[in-house]
């Protein structure tokens, strides 16, 4: 029979991370995840903000095609603007 009195120091399994072993991207996605479940609004925000940085890139994107005398068809922006209005209620 073995005799144990109890945990020594160290010998606990601790999955919290000490404030300075977390990098500084850590930080802020643990800030940013605590936001997003606490208030929706910022989830609308990000993806706001994700649409903005997106189409910034497709339309730099389209820019160095065409500077390279590559075109993409694309469709007429009224064409498009018909299929919005469509969808809305």
């Amino acid at each position: 029979m073995s005799e144990s009195e109890g945990a020594t120091q160290g010998s606990v399994i601790s999955f919290e991370e000490q404030a300075s072993q977390q990098s500084q991207f850590a930080k802020l996605r643990r800030l940013t995840r605590i936001a997003f479940d606490m208030l929706p609004v910022f989830r609308f925000i990000f993806s706001i903000a994700a649409f903005i940085i997106a189409y910034w890139i497709i339309e730099k994107s389209i820019d160095l095609l065409a500077y390279f005398n590559i075109q993409i068809p694309l469709l007429d922006p009224t064409y498009l603007r018909t299929i919005i209005q469509r969808g809305r209620p």
